[in-house]
């Protein structure tokens, strides 16, 4: 009688612990958006999932030689040298693509383990130890100082100044919505450490735009440089080029949002620029091909999943 009554004591507690396990992962998964975003690169028109965004960078944007392919860990850091003078003006472009690997040497500490992002799909052969990483983007663009202006007539409209005078650089950092804020530190300086600048900023959910005039004027989470400083950065030294470093940290005290709509979830799905596929739902009917009004369908309804060759979406 003893044991029975320590066997049933044992399951109900092994039952509430899958219960408790079963609500922990609802929760983290409930954090996370599936909605699909445009590629951030600016002269691609491809859309993808979160889960497909890795692929496709790799496969399109990784061989630019303006392009840096890397993993980062957390509190760690990656150095990398820029010239200002190559990039177009208006077009946004990757400095760096980044594969956030959590805690270094702790594989359990993946983002997609942790069920902090979704696992990404498509990587084959020697890119599939990549599956659970989270993207990161490290964009930069060069516009110009009317992009901060709310009103997009008033910026539109030709100024009579120096176009040089009112070039400015914007670097932001790029990532699918995430469990937990990411935030990053970005440091610029010359090649002889004589001058530098540092700001501390949080990630950019990928989904909406990345053009500079759609969000310089309503958010803070990027570094701006003006043409006159990236000169002096750029011609200082013995190296032309600006150097630059970049320390990705999860949000301090390592807990988990608690609400069930992040302010950054309701960003991505009332944003203008998000394009959702269309979802086709196969409902049960009879044989007249006539679905009854006064009664529910006896079969629960079958979501067609969206394939990434969706015509919004593009392919890869």
């Amino acid at each position: 009688m003893g044991d029975s009554k320590e066997n049933e004591k044992g399951s109900k507690r092994n039952k509430k612990e899958r219960e408790e396990k079963w609500l922990r992962h609802w929760q983290h998964m409930s954090l996370l958006s599936w909605a699909p975003g445009k590629c951030p690169v600016g002269d691609c028109e491809q859309w993808h999932f979160p889960s497909s965004l890795l692929v496709h960078l790799l496969n399109h944007h990784s061989h630019d030689v303006h392009t840096m392919v890397s993993i980062i860990y957390d509190n760690h850091f990656i150095r990398l040298t820029f010239d200002p003078l190559n990039y177009q003006k208006g077009v946004p472009k990757a400095l760096a693509i980044l594969l956030y690997g959590g805690i270094e040497n702790n594989t359990r500490s993946l983002p997609g383990r942790r069920l902090l992002s979704y696992a990404n799909e498509g990587l084959l052969n020697h890119r599939h130890c990549f599956e659970h990483h989270l993207v990161l983007i490290l964009m930069i663009c060069k516009t110009t100082w009317h992009s901060l202006l709310k009103d997009k007539e008033l910026a539109d409209e030709p100024e009579d100044i120096n176009e040089t005078d009112a070039t400015i650089y914007v670097i932001w950092l790029v990532a699918p919505v995430f469990g937990r804020h990411i935030y990053y530190t970005l440091t610029i300086f010359d090649s002889l450490y004589m001058q530098s600048r540092s700001i501390v900023r949080k990630t950019r959910n990928f989904a909406l735009s990345q053009n500079p005039s759609d969000f310089l004027a309503s958010s803070s989470n990027y570094m701006l440089i003006r043409n006159k400083e990236a000169m002096e950065l750029f011609k200082a030294g013995g190296k032309p080029g600006i150097q630059l470093e970049l320390i990705v940290n999860e949000k301090p005290g390592g807990k988990f949002m608690k609400t069930s709509s992040p302010p950054h979830l309701l960003e991505t799905f009332n944003s203008a620029e998000t394009r959702m596929p269309r979802i086709k739902v196969d409902l049960n009917r009879k044989a007249n091909e006539k679905l009854l009004l006064n009664r529910k369908p006896l079969s629960k309804p079958k979501l067609a999943v969206p394939l990434a060759t969706h015509p919004d979406l593009g392919s890869y």
